[in-house]
């Protein structure tokens, strides 16, 4: 079921239910794929959040600010040149939002598994290409 039509439903069983909600959690992930530009708008990209920050507000009237708990990019051959830039434009343009709580990217240590290539550690608690991309990314903030 299509995210916001479950929340209409929960809405519907509830109508109280958003009247105990304080904060928001996204999982704003750069799809399709997981490996689309930062620079994408729609539903399913990292800004994925301001549209269901916006339903909540109609929903309502109330803005929430958000934890954005799981996002990033897969790391692979059609990622790894972009990594350092995604993360650089994203911190810039898109995670600086100040109804932005936190953004903790997916995930810490994966690997082995089927999450490895969102890994910041592989199996030998090595620094990947994910680290070094927001690793880098931050420096440039700093610059």
């Amino acid at each position: 079921m299509e995210a916001f039509r479950y929340l209409d439903k929960m809405q519907q069983a509830d109508p109280e239910i958003f009247a105990s909600v304080d904060y928001w959690n996204s999982h704003s992930y750069p799809n399709p794929g997981f490996q689309a530009s930062p620079k994408r708008t729609a539903q399913n990209s990292l800004r994925g959040y301001q549209y269901e920050l916006a339903y909540l507000k109609k929903k309502t009237k109330k803005d929430y600010q958000v934890f954005i708990t799981e996002t990033g990019w897969v790391a692979d051959k059609s990622t790894d040149y972009y990594l350092d830039d995604y993360y650089v434009y994203a911190l810039k343009n898109i995670w600086n939002d100040e109804r932005i709580v936190a953004v903790t990217p997916f995930v810490m240590k994966g690997s082995p598994g089927p999450f490895a290539g969102f890994s910041f550690f592989d199996a030998q608690d090595q620094a990947t290409p994910q680290f070094f991309a927001l690793q880098k990314a931050l420096a440039a903030l700093k610059s």
